[in-house]
């Protein structure tokens, strides 16, 4: 393909974008654009540039082909999918729905493989790993409602707040197995000083939630109101979320001079050593011992 027919085939493959872009830039250059206040074109801008980015997507992911194999397409048990078949699914990005369109390879009696898919690092689910990601951010900082606000009013996605609780809670199901990712890599390399710290703090559970004798001495208790627990009442309603941190650290030398130093300047030039290969683990469902072992 000489290098025209090339540039002929991209300006083809990425038509919709393109006018997208002309459509972005004529109403900027037109009356109603030059009408509006900055807030109003923020808004007009943010709205059409999502939709742009939509389309930006979509049609690179329809450039990427279909997944095609040319050489045999088997799984980790070991059995040749024979059968292939054009597939499509819907992918919930950041930026709204696209379509993916793919080549699945089956066989009776065990599931389909979609190389794009691997390819394409996609879960399995419809939501893509950037929205999970944006949601499980949002959401430890805030209340679900505060998240669905947030995710529809900042982002294209389409998403209800019950796929939000569905998704915060997928979020931690590797849990252990990050933790253990990162002792294996971590190692203890950097300063001399070794550094463990760790803290908790008491969370107020629902009692189905509570460990087994702290649940057994709830139940025993008495409480004043039915509706919620008065000043007092929360002894043997709580959990324990433990925080641990290891890190090391090199020495920080000061002379005496440099404790009394009446110069702020000077004091202040001295810089500390920052913590290295920090590693930090917590959690509410762990014992305390647990997790700083």
């Amino acid at each position: 393909m000489n290098a025209s027919a090339r540039l002929s085939h991209l300006e083809q493959a990425y038509e919709r974008s393109r006018e997208e872009l002309e459509r972005m830039i004529d109403f900027l250059k037109g009356p109603e654009a030059a009408a509006m206040t900055e807030s109003e074109l923020e808004r007009a801008v943010g709205k059409r540039g999502i939709e742009m980015m939509r389309i930006f997507m979509q049609e690179h992911i329809d450039g990427r082909g279909q997944g095609l194999c040319e050489e045999d397409v088997r799984g980790a048990d070991g059995v040749e999918r024979t059968h292939v078949r054009l597939q499509k699914r819907d992918i919930e990005t950041v930026f709204g729905s696209v379509e993916e369109n793919r080549a699945g390879y089956g066989f009776p009696g065990v599931d389909g493989l979609h190389p794009l898919d691997a390819e394409f690092n996609l879960p399995k689910e419809r939501y893509s790993l950037e929205l999970r990601r944006r949601v499980a951010m949002k959401a430890a900082g805030s209340s679900f409602d505060e998240t669905f606000e947030t995710i529809r009013g900042v982002t294209g996605a389409h998403i209800e707040k019950r796929q939000i609780e569905e998704l915060t809670i997928r979020a931690a199901r590797d849990f252990d197995a990050f933790y253990r990712l990162r002792r294996a890599e971590a190692g203890l390399s950097g300063g001399s000083i070794l550094v463990v710290s760790a803290d908790g703090k008491g969370v107020v559970m629902r009692p189905e939630d509570l460990r087994g004798h702290t649940r057994k001495a709830a139940e025993e208790s008495t409480r004043k109101m039915d509706t919620r627990l008065s000043k007092g009442e929360k002894k043997n309603r709580k959990r324990m979320a433990t925080v641990a941190a290891v890190y090391t650290i090199a020495p920080f030398a000061r002379r005496p001079e440099d404790l009394i130093a009446k110069n702020r300047l000077h004091a202040a030039e001295l810089l500390r050593p920052r913590p290295e290969r920090k590693r930090v683990w917590a959690s509410l469902e762990k014992e305390p011992e647990e997790v700083i072992r």
